[in-house]
């Protein structure tokens, strides 16, 4: 007669083992995801601080232009 066979023999893994596993994996799965929502938000967190950063520059090189326009206007 021929012994049933479980996934868990063909692999070399206790049943129990491999229910363990799959637990294990899906709490793996699950932590990826809160992860990589966690780094979407901080980089559409530094976007934003980039993007003000980019504005106060673009809003200084008017400053200047504005300033160096005044002087060459006096002299």
């Amino acid at each position: 007669m021929f012994k049933q066979l479980t996934i868990g023999k063909i692999i070399g893994i206790s049943d129990t083992g491999i229910f363990s596993f799959m637990k294990n994996r899906e709490k793996a799965k699950t932590r990826i995801a809160m992860l990589e929502e966690m780094l979407a938000q901080q980089l559409l967190y530094k976007k934003a601080i980039v993007e003000a950063h980019v504005e106060q520059v673009r809003h200084l090189h008017a400053e200047v232009a504005s300033l160096r326009s005044k002087i060459h206007a006096s002299r």
